[in-house]
């Protein structure tokens, strides 16, 4: 059986809005092949995601977004910080062979949205943004 580790990457309202939807259904999209686990929550304010992930019953907390994004452990991120950072961030997991879920917007210029969609269109993995 495959496990999906489960890494958010911004402890405030919309990181909250992405444990709540992983939780909601962490059941429903498992099967007998794969589950899905509800790892990390990383935050500067180490307070801040300890309660995260208390909540919503994550197992790890961390406060570098970099070495969450290092972690071979790690295989879906979810970006979920102030605007100016998610194509930093977003960039970086995608770099790294992580499936990538990324608030709006996914990037500040021109430049930044279209190295992430080449990046992505080149990644093995699955990416997409929230739009509500």
């Amino acid at each position: 059986m495959k496990t999906f580790n489960i890494a958010i990457i911004g402890a405030g309202m919309i990181g909250a809005a992405h444990a709540s939807g992983y939780r909601a259904h962490q059941a429903r999209l498992a099967s007998d092949q794969h589950q899905f686990v509800l790892h990390t929550v990383c935050d500067a304010r180490e307070d801040a995601a300890r309660e995260l992930a208390k909540v919503w019953g994550f197992a790890h907390v961390a406060s570098d977004w970099q070495a969450v994004i290092a972690d071979p452990e790690i295989d879906i991120v979810s970006v979920t910080l102030p605007n100016f950072m998610h194509a930093e961030v977003a960039t970086a997991a995608l770099r790294a062979g992580k499936h990538v879920l990324c608030e709006k917007p996914l990037a500040l210029t021109a430049a930044q949205a279209a190295e992430m969609t080449a990046l992505a269109k080149a990644s093995k993995g699955v990416s997409g943004s929230v739009f509500n």
